[in-house]
């Protein structure tokens, strides 16, 4: 069984403007927020872990508007930069567009791959998961409703937000990581036959497959929207394989052509 996904390729403002009504809609459930667009104030930077002595960030964008008196929806966002390189401020403008729609967001700080250190995408993803707990766990300081926290994702970012729905703890008494909703931009989800993530990131610490969100469909993921471009040709999605002919989970795929002309959709 395969991922579900929509995919949608056009202008850059086209995409912007379909990920604010998914963020919108995901936002509007349970809540009498009003969402005009106003300010947002940020970022404030908290330690949400330590680990080996490294302090680990989240950096908290909120809307300006401070009166609301209900918990807001939450959305946590991983950069890109092939598990390797980046940096929150990545996201910084994704995450400012949202909390000025009225949800808190946390642009997220994670462990960068490094042979020298063993670091992997298996720490990056404990790390993914804990920033997760963490947000659940201060939810009253944050003003957050821990039942409204969606994973906002690209690239190598998009694999560590898909990742916390099907690679969850085994511990029981530890708070769940696996988010309400996942909104992911050219995501890197098909890994079990990606040579660079085996070879070069994972080594032997495990198999490119065991740490693919696309084998582990058991589990059916929360609400989702994947946002692919046709000429992605670092993380390129076969649409024969979206999801299997007897699959009873509905899956919506959506292309839009604007021309052979029309270039990668920008990644914030």
């Amino acid at each position: 069984m395969r991922f579900p996904l929509s995919r949608l390729t056009g202008k850059p403002a086209r995409l912007r403007l379909s990920l604010l009504l998914f963020l919108l809609l995901f936002l509007a459930i349970h809540s009498t927020v009003s969402y005009g667009q106003q300010l947002a104030s940020g970022p404030e930077i908290m330690v949400y872990k330590t680990v080996a002595g490294a302090k680990l960030t989240a950096h908290v964008f909120r809307p300006a508007e401070s009166s609301f008196s209900r918990a807001r929806p939450a959305i946590v966002l991983f950069h890109g930069g092939a598990w390797s390189m980046g940096a929150p401020d990545w996201v910084y403008n994704a995450a400012k567009r949202y909390a000025s729609f009225g949800a808190v967001t946390v642009a997220a700080e994670y462990r960068l791959s490094d042979k020298n250190t063993l670091i992997t995408p298996i720490e990056a993803l404990e790390d993914a998961r804990d920033v997760v707990r963490w947000m659940r766990g201060n939810a009253s300081e944050l003003g957050i409703d821990p039942n409204h926290i969606a994973a906002y994702g690209i690239s190598a970012g998009g694999h560590l937000a898909a990742s916390l729905a099907f690679f969850c703890s085994t511990d029981k008494n530890q708070i769940s990581a696996v988010p309400n909703a996942m909104l992911l931009i050219s995501p890197a989800v098909a890994m079990a036959k990606d040579n660079y993530f085996f070879q070069s990131l994972l080594g032997k610490r495990a198999l490119a497959r065991e740490y693919s969100p696309e084998e582990q469909m058991d589990t059916a993921p929360p609400p989702t929207i994947i946002f692919n471009g046709s000429v992605d040709d670092l993380t390129p999605l076969d649409m024969k394989n979206a999801v299997s002919p007897e699959s009873s989970r509905r899956c919506l795929i959506h292309p839009l052509s604007t021309g052979a002309s029309e270039s990668r959709a920008s990644r914030n």
